[in-house]
Parts: structure tokens; C-alpha cells; sequence
């Protein structure tokens, strides 16, 4: 079984490596990622409920500038803003690497 191949066998990751590894080889990352599942860590930026849903958005940067990483739970989180500033860690699996604005994270679940 190859890493990221399931969400048992994840890619372990900080937003901030991942910032960091798409910033340096977009289409590396690309190849690495797309598609694949991640176990990842970061601090929240800021979180909201959007049609059903919730979006995590993590620092990918020193400070939140720049590149955003953002998880997307399948389901609407209770008082997600609760969850500013403090450091949590999501699996899910990664939609398109990208450096426009934000690399999405689909079917995440917060495991801390």
C-alpha cells in the first residue's frame, strides 16, 4: 500500500510543510498530492459553516498570509469559530494543489 493511497494510510503533514512543498515545485506537489489523503496539522485561521458543511482554513504561512490550506468537514461543525487559533489535525483528501489562493481538502474528519 503507497502512501496516501487511503485514509488509513495517509501522508503526515503540517499546513505549514505544505505550504512550504507547493511554493517551492507546484507540479511536484501536484504529482504528490491531487488526490491523494493527508493527515495534516495546522493552526485555524478561521472556520465557517457553508451549505452543510464546515471550512477550516489553516495557516499555510507564518502569519496567514499567502497560501491557505483549507479542510472541508461533510458536515456542519458546532460553533466553528470556537476553533480559531488553536491547532488541530484533519484527515481528507486532497482536491487540487494550488497556489492561487487556497490547496482544498475534501471529506475531512478533525481527529484532534
Amino acid at each position: 500500500v503507497s502512501l496516501g493511497s487511503d485514509k488509513a494510510h495517509p501522508y503526515v503533514i503540517t499546513a505549514e510543510q505544505l505550504a512550504k512543498e507547493i511554493n517551492s515545485d507546484i507540479s511536484a506537489a501536484k504529482a504528490k498530492y491531487n488526490g491523494k489523503w493527508v493527515q495534516i496539522t495546522g493552526k485555524v485561521l478561521s472556520a465557517h459553516n457553508v451549505a452543510g458543511m464546515t471550512s477550516f482554513y489553516l495557516y499555510g504561512e507564518k502569519g496567514g498570509s499567502g497560501l491557505r490550506i483549507v479542510c472541508w468537514v461533510n458536515e456542519e461543525v458546532l460553533k466553528p469559530f470556537d476553533y480559531r487559533g488553536e491547532t488541530h489535525t484533519f484527515v481528507g483528501q486532497v482536491r487540487e494543489v494550488s497556489t492561487a489562493n487556497s490547496t482544498d481538502i475534501g471529506n475531512c474528519k478533525i481527529t484532534e
